[in-house]
């Protein structure tokens, strides 16, 4: 009956013990939602992010199909390239879509990609070498910094032996666009 009792006591205090977190928790969350309540700035805040987001997502590449997407960046990377007057230029522009996690354009498994595109958003990567002049190469990266789209420079190789030489990855988040073939689809 002693035994009972004492396992019957310890069982009511650990109830009490919990009881009494639960409503320190209560207590808490019920102090903190007072408080932001009391915070009116945040309705304020709700008109400049969506005006915000609006221009982020302006400055982002269009595009309903993947290979359209590629076409668009290849293009616009050769307009870049002529006009920068860039010699013996090689480009290559891959998708980054279907590959698995951690996997990235000629890397391999060897590093996780940790910036890995979000749903509604391909990433298309453009691999370029060419001949190094200083004047060219400084028109064609001023170019490309200041174009209205966003391009990420991902590396930058600059090679002085046995010809100088310059190795860049861009890679540039295209949006998908409704109405290409992929929204036609049925799954």
């Amino acid at each position: 009956l002693g035994i009972v009792w004492f396992y019957l006591v310890l069982v009511l205090r650990d109830l009490a013990a919990e009881s009494r977190e639960r409503y320190r928790s209560t207590i808490k969350k019920i102090a903190l939602e007072q408080a932001q309540t009391q915070q009116k700035e945040w309705l304020g805040r709700v008109e400049p992010a969506k005006l915000l987001k609006v221009q982020m997502e302006s400055r982002l590449w269009q595009a309903s199909t993947s290979g359209l997407a590629e076409a668009a960046f290849q293009d616009w990377l050769n307009q870049m390239l002529q006009q920068a007057a860039i010699g013996r230029a090689n480009l290559t522009v891959t998708s980054a879509e279907g590959k698995p996690a951690g996997e990235s354009a000629g890397a391999g498994a060897e590093r996780p990609d940790f910036e890995s595109a979000p749903a509604d958003l391909w990433k298309i990567k453009a691999k370029l070498e060419f001949d190094f002049s200083p004047q060219s190469f400084l028109a064609f990266m001023t170019r490309v910094g200041s174009g209205d789209k966003k391009t990420v420079v991902e590396s930058l190789v600059i090679r002085k032996e046995p010809a100088p030489r310059v190795e860049v990855v861009l890679v540039a988040y295209f949006q998908k666009q409704e109405g290409g073939r992929q929204g036609r689809t049925k799954s």
